[in-house]
C-alpha cells in the first residue's frame, strides 16, 4: 500500500513539474491568437489535473476533501496565519542576506523573466494562473494528498513532510546549497504555514485561500519591481 501511495505521490508531483516547466513555451509561440488559444488550453489542462488529483486522493485515502464556504473564523485563521508567515519569511531572509549576501530566488526569478516577456493580454492570463489556479493545484497535492494520506496519525510528521516536498520542489535544483538555503527555509515556513491553516480547518478552501493571497501579494510586488 506504501508503494501505491508513493507512485500516485510521484505522478503528481510530476505533473505539477511539467506544467510549471513548460509554460515559458508560451513565449516562443509569435502568434497572438494562438498563444491565447495555448494559455486557455493551459489552464483547462490545469483544472482537468485539479479534478483528477482530488479523484485519486479520494481513490487512496477514502477521504472526500471539503471545499466549503468560508466563514469569518476561516478568514481571520488566514490573516492571522500570513501575518505570522510574512514575519518569519522576513526574519529568514534577513539572516540570509546577514550571512550569505544574495539570495538565489530561482522561482521569484524565473516568473519575473516569463511575466516580462508576455504582452499584456496574456499577462492578464498569466496572473489569473499565478494566483487563481495554480495554487489550487498545488494544495491538492502537498495538503489534499499528503496530508491525508501519509503520517495521517501524526499532524506533525505529515505538516513538515509536505511543506519539506512543498519548499525543496520550489527550489528549482536538487542540491541546496548556501545560496539557496535561506530561501529554502522561507518556503518552508510557506508550506508549514499552508499545513497548519488545513491542519486546523480540514477544509481545503482554507489553505487555498491562503496560498491565493501569498500568490497575489507576491505577484503584486513583483509588477511592482519590473515597472
Amino acid at each position: 500500500m506504501l508503494f501505491k501511495k508513493c507512485i500516485f505521490l510521484l505522478l503528481q508531483i510530476v505533473m505539477v513539474i511539467i506544467l510549471g516547466k513548460n509554460l515559458g513555451i508560451i513565449t516562443s509561440v509569435n502568434n497572438h491568437f494562438f498563444a491565447i488559444i495555448f494559455f486557455i488550453s493551459y489552464i483547462a489542462v490545469y483544472i482537468l489535473m485539479i479534478w483528477i488529483f482530488n479523484r485519486i486522493t479520494f481513490y487512496i485515502s477514502g477521504i472526500k476533501l471539503r471545499f466549503d464556504r468560508l466563514h469569518k473564523k476561516d478568514v481571520i485563521l488566514i490573516a492571522e496565519t500570513y501575518l505570522v508567515q510574512i514575519f518569519g519569511s522576513i526574519v529568514v531572509n534577513t539572516l540570509g542576506v546577514f550571512f550569505v549576501g544574495h539570495l538565489q530566488e530561482t522561482n521569484q526569478d524565473n516568473i519575473r523573466n516569463f511575466f516580462s516577456n508576455l504582452s499584456p493580454s496574456l499577462l492578464v492570463m498569466a496572473i489569473i494562473l499565478t494566483v487563481f489556479v495554480a495554487p489550487v493545484l498545488e494544495e491538492m497535492v502537498f495538503r489534499g494528498y499528503i496530508m491525508n494520506v501519509f503520517f495521517k496519525n501524526n499532524s506533525y510528521y505529515s505538516i513538515f513532510f509536505s511543506s519539506f516536498l512543498f519548499a525543496y520542489l520550489h527550489m528549482h535544483s536538487i542540491f541546496l546549497t548556501a545560496n539557496n538555503f535561506f530561501v529554502f527555509l522561507a518556503y518552508l515556513i510557506l508550506g508549514s504555514s499552508l499545513g497548519f491553516v488545513y491542519y486546523k480547518s480540514k477544509n481545503m478552501s482554507v489553505n487555498i485561500g491562503l496560498h491565493m493571497l501569498i500568490n497575489a501579494v507576491a505577484t503584486f510586488v513583483l509588477l511592482v519591481s519590473m515597472h
